[in-house]
C-alpha cells in the first residue's frame, strides 16, 4: 500500500509487486453512522471511505458502539452493492491503558487480537489468532521518519484482497 502523492494524504494505492491492484479514497468528511452530529444526510454514502478492488467496489463505514469519554468504535468494509460485511475490526479502549484492544475479524472466521509493536524507527501490526498465536497478518510501516509519502507492506497468509484492504485503510490513519 502506497500513498499516491506526498500533497495528497488521504490518497493511497494497493500494489501486488509494482502492479496497482486497486486503491481508496477517504472522504473530506467522515460521518458515522450513528452520528449525532450529521454533515450529510442519513442514508447518504458520502461520508465512507471508497475502496475499489479490480472491477469491485467496496465501503468502509465506521460506528460508535458505546459512547463515553473513550469511545469504542466498529470499521466495518462493506460491498457498495449490498452492504454484504467482508470483514471488520472493533476498536476498544481499555482506560488507564495507552493502547487500545483491536479485534479483527475476516469474514465469518473467528476474531483475532492484534498486537502493534512500535520502536523509533518503525511501526509493526500483527493479527493472531486467539486460539493458537498463529499470526495471520503481519504488517510493517516501510516509510522512513524523513519521508514524504507513506509505504505500508502487509504480508498476509490465508486472507482474500477486501480483508487485506480493510487493514491497509485502518493503518493509513489509526493512530494509537
Amino acid at each position: 500500500m502506497r500513498q499516491r502523492n506526498a500533497t495528497n494524504a488521504f490518497a493511497f494505492d494497493f500494489l501486488s509487486g509494482n502492479r496497482q491492484v486497486g486503491g481508496f479514497d477517504f472522504a473530506v468528511w467522515s460521518q458515522a453512522q450513528n452520528a449525532r452530529l450529521k454533515h450529510y444526510k442519513k442514508s447518504s454514502t458520502q461520508g465512507d471511505v471508497v475502496v475499489t478492488l479490480g472491477t469491485s467496489t467496496y465501503r468502509m463505514i465506521h460506528t460508535y458502539t458505546e459512547r463515553a469519554f473513550l469511545t469504542d468504535v466498529l470499521y466495518q468494509l462493506v460491498t457498495d452493492a449490498s452492504n454484504d460485511e467482508a470483514a471488520r475490526i472493533d476498536l476498544i479502549r481499555v482506560k488507564g491503558r495507552r493502547w487500545p484492544d483491536l479485534f479483527y475479524t475476516p469474514g465469518n472466521q473467528e476474531r483475532m487480537r492484534t498486537g502493534i509493536e512500535e520502536n523509533l524507527f518503525r511501526r509493526q501490526f500483527s493479527v493472531r489468532r486467539a486460539t493458537d498465536q498463529f499470526e495471520v497478518a503481519h504488517t510493517t510501516d516501510t516509510s522512513s521518519i524523513f519521508s514524504l509519502r507513506r509505504q505500508v507492506e502487509i504480508e498476509t497468509s490465508g486472507s482474500t484482497l477486501p480483508q487485506i484492504a480493510l487493514l491497509g485503510v485502518f493503518l493509513s490513519f489509526f493512530r494509537p
